[in-house]
């Protein structure tokens, strides 16, 4: 015999649930967003009409191609191998570091004093040029900055920039 069905209350639109599920995923709260897009498909189903290439783009956050293209693959290969194998390997390394070990740890000490030699508060533009000078090696300013960071010298004002 066959469950009766259940009723989503109606307090919030189908996109509207969708747009929390989408904010779960970018928290990474995959069982929260998991829910989230049980209830939105529910509500589709219950608007009476079945959700549209569009509607599922809008759900799991890609675009319209990109469900056409993971709906192809799933009637060409069917459910054990549509999903297309990750580029790395689970326990992978991800990018090569442009600093070895020793590097950074020296990086570590000459942040550690807050100031540079000539007495300025350290700021990403000068940790780039340092790094620079002493490694041969070119970082982003976000890079520097994240350095300075890790190395809890962010508390002065103006340190994105020697401006």
């Amino acid at each position: 015999m066959a469950r009766p069905s259940i009723r989503v209350d109606d307090t919030l639109h189908w996109y509207e649930v969708a747009f929390e599920h989408d904010h779960a995923m970018r928290q990474r709260r995959y069982r929260d967003a998991q829910h989230w897009l049980v209830i939105a498909l529910k509500r589709l189903e219950q608007e009476g009409r079945p959700p549209t290439i569009k509607d599922i783009a809008t759900l799991v956050g890609r675009s319209p191609a990109t469900i056409r293209r993971i709906v192809r693959r799933y009637n060409e290969r069917g459910e054990d191998n549509f999903i297309p194998p990750s580029p790395t390997p689970p326990g992978a390394p991800g990018r090569k570091r442009k600093l070895t070990g020793s590097q950074l740890q020296r990086v570590r000490v000459m942040l550690s004093t807050g100031r540079q030699r000539n007495g300025q508060p350290w700021t990403a533009d000068a940790v780039r040029r340092e790094m620079r000078k002493r490694f041969h090696v070119d970082v982003s300013r976000t890079t520097a900055w994240r350095y300075l960071k890790r190395a809890r010298t962010t508390g002065q004002a103006g340190l994105f920039t020697d401006g």
